[in-house]
């Protein structure tokens, strides 16, 4: 199989995100069976035009604002070259491909949330409203393909975990915890890091050994500075700490000292920091936006409203104090992590690819 995957970022890039992992990691496990993959994304600084990594051809077109246009194109040439194309229908804060409006070879497109309520938390009202039309306009122009059609071309995928996480799950009830919750991901406006500091604000307050610390990736050096401020303003120098660019073994490491991860944005497509976390036995507080077959209120963390930061609050402080609480969803944590290869998320693309195949054949 000929393969054309069109994507936001590779793995090269600092700006690498949850998407981007998904399809990364499918491409290198169809590579991996025979396939020829042909990766296409943003460029970024530094980065070469095409270059092959872990047997996936990486192509590198302009940039997040460009790189649709340049798709388009390189399609159109190159199209007697595929089989299929698998494509991130929206994401990574960029212009969509809407491939679905010119190719003509069996089409998969996957789609990680409804991006609502990220526009109306990450951009103006303005462009809020644009990009929600936007989005609306693209799932009518994908009834045609495999998405957002009948129900039998409908596939629901879970994201793997890393083999370097997956590894630390012997560790998770041996290892010495601290009172420190993690907050963990892409550091961006709509995911709404404030609410983590504004928490740990109050819970400071009745566990003075607590501590914060977010780890992740900044893209937008405005919101850093406006999080570093915040935290400043209310005196948790000394509490809040800020860890970027860390490895995955690194990660691992910091989530076994941990009692909780926060995930406090107000929508997650699936939220794989917290089965990461979970592996290695870190109970996770989240808000509603999460699904609810991701985090079971009681079993592998806790649920609250978005916003409700006295909610918030509340089950930090139960995991942090009362230890059989923490030790009962601990072990249940490492148990809902079982299982979660990325070969078996590739293979639920695959099949994905192959009934498209099947239905709108060369």
């Amino acid at each position: 199989m000929r393969l054309l995957v069109l994507a936001s970022r590779d793995r090269r890039n600092r700006n690498f995100a949850g998407g981007d992992l998904t399809l990364t990691r499918v491409s290198e496990y169809l590579a991996s069976r025979g396939a020829f993959v042909t990766y296409l994304c943003s460029g970024f600084p530094g980065g070469k035009k095409e270059e092959i990594i872990n047997g996936v051809k990486v192509l590198r077109l302009g940039s997040l604002w460009s790189t649709s246009f340049w798709a388009w194109t390189f399609y159109l040439k190159n199209r007697q070259s595929f089989d299929a194309v698998l494509q991130e229908a929206i994401g990574g804060l960029r212009i969509p491909y809407l491939a679905a409006l010119y190719v003509r070879r069996p089409f998969v497109a996957v789609w990680y949330q409804r991006n609502n309520l990220i526009f109306r938390f990450q951009f103006n009202k303005v462009a809020a409203e644009v990009l929600r039309f936007l989005e609306y306009g693209l799932a009518i122009a994908h009834r045609s393909k495999l998405v957002l059609c009948r129900t039998e071309r409908l596939r629901l995928y879970v994201p793997g975990l890393d083999e370097e996480i997956l590894k630390l799950s012997p560790e998770a009830s041996l290892s010495e915890r601290e009172d420190l919750v993690i907050w963990l991901g892409k550091i961006r406006k709509y995911k709404r890091t404030q609410d983590a500091i504004l928490t740990m604000d109050r819970l400071v307050k009745t566990i003075p050994s607590s501590r914060l610390l977010i780890v992740g990736v900044p893209e937008d050096k405005k919101y850093l500075d406006y999080l570093r401020e915040l935290r400043d303003r209310l005196d948790l120098k000394e509490v809040v700490g800020f860890k970027f660019g860390v490895s995955e073994e690194e990660k691992g490491q910091l989530m076994l000292r941990a009692k909780a991860v926060l995930v406090t944005s107000p929508i997650e497509g699936f939220a794989n920091v917290v089965s990461e976390a979970n592996s290695c036995g870190t109970p996770a507080v989240v808000t509603d936006g999460v699904p609810s077959d991701v985090v079971i209120q009681g079993l592998n963390g806790f649920r609250v409203r978005f916003g409700d930061l006295d909610a918030m609050v509340d089950a930090c402080n139960l995991l942090l104090t009362d230890s059989l609480t923490f030790n009962k969803l601990s072990k249940a944590s490492v148990e809902c992590a079982k299982g979660r290869s990325w070969g078996r998320t590739a293979e639920t693309f695959l099949s994905a690819i192959e009934d498209a195949v099947k239905i709108e054949p060369n």
